[in-house]
């Protein structure tokens, strides 16, 4: 697609306007602007909103929302002006007045070229463009919508996302070398665009020319000049892709990095399929990425020159550490308490798949056993909870991974009391019988608990990832307001996840005493007839710095979409509409109605009652005694023993 519907030239602009350099989203940049028919983009994470708004600013571009007031006015006066239009965050169903320009049911009257909107009429201009795009992850559009619209997926992919994670690592590490890249980049395009119009100048000159052409001396000077300037831009541009080589390769240094976090973002967007409310933007978690970087020490170790392999080694550890460590906190206090360990071990594994340390093969097999060989099984021996079906597993086991499981069966039938003593041993992690005693802390023994003791399996992973990535994925710290609220700002809001029997209205109310915000803090709670309620309280809020919490939104389902539209009036709205101080807290139970806009905007925090009598203590003590209260005791250094 790339070398048949685009040139090189056009393919830097659109990377320079913010397309993915990927090779899935350059195909995708193609279909979209070489197709016949409106592109629809599906782009959860907003990289093909960015990228047609970058591309087609110099336009005049118009940008509209389908809930937007006197929305078909607008796109009538696009179309009639031949403004370029984007439609964002378009629904499972597409206002059927945009029907006719999505069908293009042109006509003419006279000289005019028409098109019929609803009753009348209107010119259209053949300079007019349409671009739409949607956040939803997997829309099931009606076939009508299909055939009058060209669907294109701009999901984004791990090279893409891995490459623009290593420009905002490398920004901010060297910021001078990745400032020499985009310049690098810009005047590459330029010395492209200029080669290529030399060409058509020169086939132009040629084919107006009458007569012999060596007797046209303005043409042999015109042709002269055109090979001298073509000949410099041409050693111009073999120099900058020399000094592009040598940038790229010390940009490369920095790459584990961003795989790392490129490695998180994607486990991070697979939470939205265990439930609903963990959607998290691409730009929430580039913030994130980018504080981490910021605020990781710098600082060399002893006898380490700055700016040595040495340096560098420790300073890629440290943010390996920061990124992974800071994120997975990040998300585990807006998760509820039974997807914690989950998450820890989706991380852990997608880093050591990633690495090579565990295979495909060997995590399927944990995640779904394997296909029994056609084979003669024999009877198990008598070890306990040693069935058929544990039996005809182990004999998947030794076919599918004949290392290091070749003689599984036989040690099992000749060691009876050993493996016997080894299934019944009350914990996980003690090291399985000769000669399988080398593979104990390994990935192997966890595929061989699977099979022998299922229910030893989720304390052995979580133990595996305590030891390969360190207690702090292993424990979660506790949420606190006041550590969640530095992260906020006046147009982002702040949704209490709740579980049954679970209440934050006690805790808000503590911290906003705390804050000395108590009688600035405005509660509703939603249901029948509260929406326009709760909309002026959100307006009122705004404008004179109060905090509004709106209560049980799970009970408004009917308003989520006015909710919505105030959420994104908050993020667009001029810096003196919104107060500083403002503040919107947001209640609510897992729902499918809530608006994912919302969610992604947002910083979300679990409010779940406390399991087991430790969860218990540790959330009582930090309500009851803050860090200051700790230190103020006459005998500090007894009390952090």
């Amino acid at each position: 697609l790339r070398s048949t519907l685009a040139t090189d030239v056009a393919v830097r602009n659109w990377t320079i306007c913010g397309l993915p350099s990927d090779q899935q989203s350059i195909d995708s940049g193609v279909i979209a602007m070489n197709a016949r028919r409106w592109p629809l983009l599906i782009d959860p994470q907003a990289q093909a909103n960015r990228w047609v708004r970058g591309m087609l600013q110099h336009m005049g571009l118009r940008v509209l929302r389908p809930n937007d007031a006197n929305f078909m006015r607008h796109v009538e006066s696009c179309v009639r002006n031949g403004t370029a239009l984007l439609l964002e965050d378009c629904g499972q169903e597409l206002d059927s007045s945009l029907r006719p320009i999505l069908s293009k049911q042109l006509f003419r009257q006279d000289d005019r070229l028409l098109i019929k909107i609803g009753d009348a009429g209107i010119d259209y201009d053949t300079n007019f463009r349409l671009f739409m795009t949607t956040k939803m992850r997997n829309p099931h559009y009606l076939p009508d919508v299909c055939i009058q619209t060209t669907l294109i997926d701009f999901t984004v992919q791990i090279e893409g996302l891995e490459d623009q994670l290593l420009g905002d690592l490398v920004r901010k590490e060297r910021p001078e070398l990745e400032s020499h890249k985009d310049k690098l980049v810009v005047s590459m395009a330029a010395d492209k665009t200029q080669l290529e119009d030399l060409q058509d100048k020169v086939l132009h000159k040629l084919r107006q020319s009458e007569g012999l052409i060596l007797d046209n001396e303005p043409l042999i000077t015109a042709l002269q000049q055109s090979k001298q300037t073509s000949s410099m831009i041409l050693r111009r541009f073999e120099e900058a892709l020399q000094t592009d080589a040598d940038i790229s390769a010390v940009r490369e240094q920095y790459r584990a990095v961003a795989t790392r976090a490129a490695l998180l973002y994607f486990v991070i967007d697979d939470l939205a399929g265990v439930n609903p409310m963990y959607q998290y933007s691409l730009s929430f978690f580039k913030t994130t990425y980018n504080y981490c970087i910021e605020s990781s020490s710098t600082t060399t170790a002893s006898g380490e020159q700055e700016g040595s392999a040495a340096a560098l080694s420790t300073r890629l550890d440290t943010l390996l550490t920061v990124v992974t460590e800071h994120t997975f906190q990040t998300v585990c206090r807006g998760l509820f308490e039974e997807h914690k360990s989950l998450f820890s071990i989706l991380v852990c594994l997608a880093v050591e798949r990633a690495a090579g340390t565990v295979l495909e093969s060997e995590w399927n097999f944990v995640l779904r056993g394997a296909l029994v060989p056609s084979l003669s099984l024999g009877e198990p021996p008598a070890i306990p909870g040693l069935g058929m079906k544990q039996w005809s597993l182990c004999a998947a086991l030794q076919h599918h991974h004949p290392q290091p499981f070749a003689a599984l069966q036989q040690s099992m039938n000749t060691n009876v009391a050993m493996w016997s003593k080894w299934v019944m041993a009350p914990g996980p992690l003690q090291c399985p019988p000769e000669p399988f005693a080398e593979i104990g802390g390994t990935f192997h023994e966890l595929m061989l608990l699977k099979v022998l003791r299922d229910d030893k399996l989720l304390l052995a992973l979580n133990a595996f990832v305590a030891r390969r990535m360190g207690r702090a994925l292993a424990e979660v710290e506790v949420v606190q307001l006041k550590h969640v609220f530095p992260d906020t700002s006046n147009v982002t809001p702040i949704v209490f996840l709740l579980s049954s029997g679970s209440d934050p209205g006690a805790m808000l109310y503590k911290f906003a005493q705390d804050m000395q915000c108590a009688d600035r803090l405005l509660t509703i709670s939603l249901g029948q007839g509260q929406g326009p309620v709760a909309q002026r309280l959100v307006e009122k809020g705004s404008r004179k710095g109060e905090w509004v919490c709106l209560m049980n939104c799970h009970l408004a389902a009917s308003w989520m979409g006015a909710l919505e539209v105030i959420v994104n009036g908050l993020a667009t709205a001029p810096p003196d509409r919104v107060h500083n101080n403002f503040r919107l807290w947001l209640t609510s139970k897992p729902s499918q109605d809530f608006p994912v806009s919302v969610l992604q905007a947002s910083q979300k925090i679990t409010n779940e009652a406390p399991k087991g009598i430790r969860a218990n203590l540790i959330g009582s003590l930090h309500q009851l005694v803050m860090e200051q209260g700790w230190e103020s005791s006459s005998r500090p250094r007894t009390w952090k023993k």
